[in-house]
């Protein structure tokens, strides 16, 4: 199953409330947030771009959720191309109500 990266900044710095996926095409090196010294092959990033403190800790908490329950990683995973893609994840996204149309 593949490693993801949660980067997000303070919300001083973001001017809009975004979540950006990004699938590497080659997995990088990135550090646990618990355990620093920990490195993590990391194959997809969800990049949290938040304006909102009062939602920060909560889209964090929800994607974290989102990862670590019922096979989502592994459904990531098995996806092969783009338009596969964008409908597994928003349904995934959605269903986890961490996105919303």
């Amino acid at each position: 199953m593949p490693n993801v990266a949660i980067p997000h900044t303070d919300v001083d710095h973001s001017l809009d409330k975004k979540i950006v996926v990004v699938r590497l095409v080659k997995p990088v090196t990135f550090y646990n947030m618990i355990s620093p010294n920990k490195e993590v092959i990391v194959s997809w990033v969800f990049f949290i771009i938040n304006n909102s403190n009062s939602s920060q800790i909560n889209i964090l908490s929800q994607l974290m959720d989102f990862f670590t329950g019922n096979g989502h990683l592994e459904d990531l995973s098995k996806l092969t191309t783009q338009k596969v893609f964008i409908n597994i994840l928003l349904k995934l996204l959605v269903k986890s109500k961490i996105y919303k149309f």
